[in-house]
C-alpha cells in the first residue's frame, strides 16, 4: 500500500506541474470488460492445463485518468481502474475433470462438482502511461490513433471463499469436501501495454476505445489481463 502512496503522489505531481506550465487537462473516463488471460497453470504445477481462463469469467472494468499534453503527440496520463473477475464453477469443475482424464490416460467415469460462495477477484490498478498518438493526416483530425504504455501499482485480492466440491466416481466414491479460503490481498508493482484511437466529435469532447494488456507480480506467477474498454474524453480550456 506505501507504494500505491507513493504512485498517486507521483500523479499529482505530474498533474501540478502540467497546470503550473500552462497545460490544460484531459479527463477520460470509460468501462468495458477485462478478460483473464495468466497464469496458464494454477499454482505453478507443471504439465498443469488448468489457468486462470479456467477458474474466472470474463470480468468487469471502471476506470478512469486525467492527462496532460506534453507534446502535439505526446500525453502523460494518470489512471485509476477498478476489474473484478467472478469464479466460473462450472468451467472450473469442468476443468478439473478434463485435467483428470488427462492425466489419468484416458480414465473416465469421476465427476467434480464445484460450488462457491464469496469467490471474487479484484484488481486496482493505479498506472502512469506515456501515450503516443500515431499522426495521420493533419493534426486537428477527428480520428487518432494511438500506442500506450507505462508502469504503476495494482492491488490484487481475493475475497474469502467457502468452496464445495462434490467427487463422484461410481461405485468407489461419492465424497464432498468442504473448505473456507481466506481473504488474500498484496500490492506489487505492474505494467501495461495497448493500443486503440480517439475521436473527437467536437473540439472539446471525444470517444475512445483501447485494448490492452496488464501484468500484475504478484507472489508466485503473474496475473496478466486483457481489460478492453470504451469511454469519453473531456478537454478543458481548448
Amino acid at each position: 500500500m506505501r507504494h500505491a502512496i507513493v504512485m498517486i503522489a507521483l500523479v499529482l505531481l505530474v498533474a501540478a506541474t502540467g497546470w503550473t506550465e500552462g497545460a490544460k487537462p484531459v479527463f477520460y473516463v470509460g468501462g468495458g470488460i477485462s478478460m483473464p488471460m495468466k497464469p496458464d497453470a494454477i499454482g505453478g504445477l507443471d504439465g498443469s492445463e488448468i489457468g486462470i481462463k479456467d477458474m474466472y469469467k470474463n470480468g468487469t472494468h471502471i476506470g478512469g485518468g486525467v492527462g496532460f499534453q506534453i507534446s502535439p503527440n505526446v500525453e502523460i496520463i494518470g489512471w485509476v481502474s477498478y476489474n473484478s473477475f467472478a469464479f466460473d464453477d462450472d468451467g472450473f469443475s469442468q476443468a478439473l475433470e478434463d485435467e483428470f482424464i488427462r492425466l489419468s490416460g484416458g480414465m473416465t467415469g469421476f465427476t467434480f462438482d464445484i460450488n462457491t460462495n464469496g469467490t471474487k477477484l479484484e484488481l486496482i490498478e493505479i498506472m502512469g502511461d506515456v501515450k503516443f498518438t500515431i499522426p495521420v493526416g493533419q493534426q486537428q483530425a477527428k480520428f487518432k490513433p494511438f500506442i500506450l504504455g507505462g508502469l504503476g501499482m495494482t492491488n490484487a485480492k481475493q475475497a474469502s471463499t467457502e468452496l464445495e466440491m462434490h467427487i463422484v466416481y461410481p461405485p468407489l466414491v461419492d465424497t464432498t469436501i468442504s473448505e473456507t479460503i481466506p481473504e488474500q490481498t498484496e500490492t506489487k508493482l505492474a505494467f501495461n501495454i495497448g493500443a486503440g484511437f480517439d475521436y473527437m466529435v467536437s473540439p472539446t469532447v471525444g470517444i475512445f476505445a483501447d485494448v490492452r494488456y496488464a501484468q500484475v507480480a504478484v507472489e508466485g506467477d503473474p496475473i496478466g489481463y486483457l481489460p478492453i474498454r470504451a469511454g469519453l474524453i473531456f478537454k478543458l480550456g481548448q
